[in-house]
């Protein structure tokens, strides 16, 4: 390779890591936290003893993220720019990286429009800014990729190690990521090479990967209960063939499948080369064991953990529709970048996670409200998306100063990530001082509250949720 070429090279990487990271973090501090990066923030912020017994105890498969994410905010703080950015940061990196196996394996143009597919596909926009391992865990599978596709070039076994490293590492981020080994082992592969030869290959892919992940899968066996919330997970076509990579966003699928009805018309082939079935196994696999395991009555599917396949996606797509000519290869990445863009900025919506509640709204309000003395009750119940309590995990800062009269003892103690919780006691509460009850209708504890003389002073609707200002009779 001459250096220009690789200086040349190198720029497009660059252009696509920084293009990739912009889109990504555009908007992604607009989103209140909710339950799952209110979890990451919990099981982050504790001291290191209590964070591996913890670990241990309850939530093995985000471990390693949560580690990470330990160091992290130390450094950079919980805003929700900063949080998420590692997340963005490694859908930069799984950008880069497809951008790299597609011009290698299918030529600069398609390897282009992999990188536009991937960086919009709703799955990874949504992923990107959010404060869990699946970006990083899909990043890290594609960094195996590349390291493969590299090794096969070199002589010796230090590629290979660089390979079985990133494999491991991929697997302890994001259990799943297991599934996609597989199709490394298949990229690994030559058949022209002595067996020996290809077994050490496997083993830098899948073998010793898949041992080293042994202990890991043995650890979350036991605390399978924290996602035993998966047994009411919905699996049907949609949730299996048109949630995990497009969520809401149908109206992208019928285009990309126009798109590539177009191409196949027009006569557009990609070769049943290595890569491709490979991509294809890289596809297709994951999907197949979890929604197999859910079917036979072991819950482990959601749409979300198959984000580790939309690297594979995206190629196979940007393969398909980067053979036609330059006006219409544009023409397609305009398309589907406008197809994404209704679900993008709805991703980016003080109420776009999960549950559709703004928490940092009621953190915010109450926190400029409420009197330092005054006591706060926050509803418990109800899906774990949706409950008003969560506030005070994802913003501890807005309650500080307040009292929580149903505190009974930290999640630490628990092994969950709720606090163990007692009756409302009303009688901590001095007083001249407000209660602060934030609840997802304004019903829940509203009897108890008037039995013990209190009356709403104000009741408002703050980021879809109720919050009363509750006063004694005799203070009014």
């Amino acid at each position: 390779m001459r250096v220009g070429d690789s200086v040349l090279r190198g720029k497009a990487s660059l252009v696509v890591f920084a293009a990739a990271l912009v889109i990504t973090m555009a908007g992604s501090w607009v989103p209140s936290f909710w339950y799952d990066e209110a979890a990451t923030l919990q099981l982050a912020r504790l001291p290191l003893p209590e964070f591996f017994d913890f670990v241990m105890q309850r939530d093995a498969v985000h471990g390693l993220y949560a580690f990470v994410m330990h160091g992290w905010i130390q450094v950079f703080g919980e805003s929700e720019f900063s949080v998420r950015f590692p997340s963005a940061l490694a859908v930069a990196v799984g950008a880069t990286g497809v951008f790299h196996l597609g011009r290698r394996w299918f030529g600069v143009a398609p390897g282009i429009l992999a990188v536009v597919v991937f960086v919009v596909l709703p799955r990874i926009t949504t992923q990107g800014i959010e404060a869990r391992s699946y970006a990083m865990g899909t990043a890290l599978l594609v960094v195996a990729a590349v390291l493969v596709a590299w090794a096969r070039e070199r002589r010796g076994w230090a590629p290979w190690i660089a390979v079985g490293a990133a494999a491991t590492v991929s697997v302890w981020m994001f259990a799943y990521g297991l599934f996609v080994l597989p199709a490394l082992a298949l990229l690994a592969d030559d058949p022209t090479l002595a067996w020996r030869t290809r077994v050490l290959r496997a083993s830098a892919a899948l073998i010793v990967p898949g041992l080293l992940a042994v202990p890991l899968v043995l650890t979350m066996i036991p605390q399978r209960g924290q996602v035993a919330w998966l047994s009411e997970q919905d699996v049907n076509l949609y949730t299996v063939l048109i949630e995990p990579m497009f969520g809401s966003a149908f109206w992208m699928v019928i285009g990309l499948a126009l798109m590539v009805a177009v191409a196949v018309r027009a006569g557009w082939r990609v070769p049943l080369s290595r890569p491709v079935v490979s991509l294809l196994v890289w596809l297709l696999l994951p999907g197949i064991v979890l929604v197999t395991l859910s079917l036979a009555g072991m819950p482990v599917f959601t749409p979300r953990y198959l984000t580790v396949s939309a690297p594979a996606l995206a190629l196979l797509v940007g393969s398909l529709l980067g053979g036609a000519r330059r006006r219409s290869r544009v023409a397609a990445s305009v398309l589907i970048c406008m197809l994404a863009v209704p679900h993008f900025v709805a991703s980016r919506l003080p109420t776009a996670k999960p549950g559709g509640i703004d928490l940092r709204a009621a953190a915010s309000f109450i926190a400029s409200h409420a009197r330092p003395g005054d006591a706060i009750l926050l509803e418990a119940a109800g899906p774990a998306g949706t409950r008003p309590r969560v506030a005070i995990a994802a913003y501890p800062d807005a309650f500080a100063r307040l009292r929580d009269i149903a505190f009974a003892s930290s999640y630490v103690g628990t092994g969950t990530y709720s606090d163990a919780l007692v009756d409302p006691k009303f009688t901590e509460v001095p007083g001249d001082a407000d209660i602060w009850v934030v609840t997802r209708d304004g019903s829940t504890f509203a009897q108890q509250l008037a039995e013990n003389g209190y009356a709403p002073a104000s009741v408002r609707d703050v980021g879809g949720l109720t919050v009363g200002e509750w006063r004694r009779d005799d203070a009014r």
